[in-house]
């Protein structure tokens, strides 16, 4: 899975946890999410914490769900 720079998503940190609690659900055995890091658009509202610090909880919480889940963060861009 993906998100790419024309996906319509509002949280990408709560995207990916829940395509991993899916993926799980669904029983599949291997996941891999592709995730661009984004330097322009890195930036947090949550008092006190980085959006490193939130991306961090949200891939570790994606890991949680679903233990064969490899990310893969990338300053590749592409889209459709």
């Amino acid at each position: 899975m993906t998100h790419d720079y024309t996906s319509l998503v509002a949280c990408k940190n709560n995207f990916l946890v829940g395509t991993a609690k899916l993926a799980k659900k669904h029983g599949i055995k291997n996941l891999v999410a592709v995730c661009p890091v984004e330097h322009d658009l890195a930036y947090s509202e949550a008092e006190g914490k980085s959006w490193l610090d939130l991306k961090r909880e949200a891939e570790e919480s994606a890991l949680n769900e679903h233990k064969h889940l490899t990310i893969l963060n990338t300053d590749l861009v592409y889209s459709d």
